[in-house]
């Protein structure tokens, strides 16, 4: 599920959220 979150994101925000998205994701 996480990766799957990761994917989701960084396709529609990109590599600038990814950051705060991967950190949100672990937690």
């Amino acid at each position: 599920f996480g990766l799957m979150a990761v994917q989701f994101m960084r396709f529609v925000v990109g590599p600038e959220t990814l950051h705060t998205g991967q950190a949100g994701v672990h937690e």
